[in-house]
């Protein structure tokens, strides 16, 4: 289903093939809140991640969005550094 290469270019987005996709850059996950204001989401909350290694080498960070209309409605695939 998705078919569109990936823009390899860290914060970047494009539409090819039918597909909108948002590239994003690689281990720059550092907790809640968006990256250029970390500081101010966190100031009064503690955000930490699950203690199982699995979690480890940003596990959560969200490397690519894509999406697509299909059959009148929309697919989204979002992809983490665990998932191929």
């Amino acid at each position: 289903m998705w078919k569109a290469d990936p823009t390899m270019v860290c914060m970047s987005s494009a539409y090819r093939s039918g597909e909108f996709l948002y590239q994003d850059c690689l281990w720059d996950d550092h907790g809640g809140g968006p990256a250029y204001r970390w500081y101010f989401y966190t100031f009064k909350t503690d955000y930490t991640y699950p203690t199982d290694a699995r979690y480890r080498n940003n596990a959560a960070d969200i490397v690519e969005v894509r999406l697509k209309p299909v059959d009148g409605e929309g697919a989204t695939a979002v992809r983490i550094p665990t998932t191929p």
